[in-house]
């Protein structure tokens, strides 16, 4: 039992790592953006060396563009927050100013 958790905390770990930098490297423009997809394809590298099974490789792409899409609307939805604030914050906001 302990092998299979850790097992799956590696896969889950790696391909959110994977993702996340694979997110990273499509938001950021382009010098920056090299050192991310870099970064991504070492972690597939070093998980694919410590991981044969066809099934955890499928399982890590799947999840690793799980990750990506998630991290992608996480990361407009706060953008989006940023540049056009609800209205009742913007109300609460004037009457803390007017106190």
């Amino acid at each position: 039992m302990a092998v299979r958790f850790k097992k799956a905390l590696l896969l889950l770990l790696f391909s959110m790592g994977s993702g996340v930098l694979l997110a990273a490297y499509s938001l950021l423009p382009a010098p920056a953006n090299l050192l991310f997809s870099f970064a991504a394809v070492i972690i597939g590298i070093f998980f694919f060396r410590k991981f044969s099974a066809v099934r955890d490789r499928i399982l890590f792409f799947v999840f690793a563009l799980l990750f990506f899409f998630l991290t992608i609307v996480v990361i407009t939805t706060v953008q989006y927050v940023k540049e056009n604030p609800i209205e009742a914050t913007e109300a609460r906001l004037a009457i803390q100013k007017d106190m």
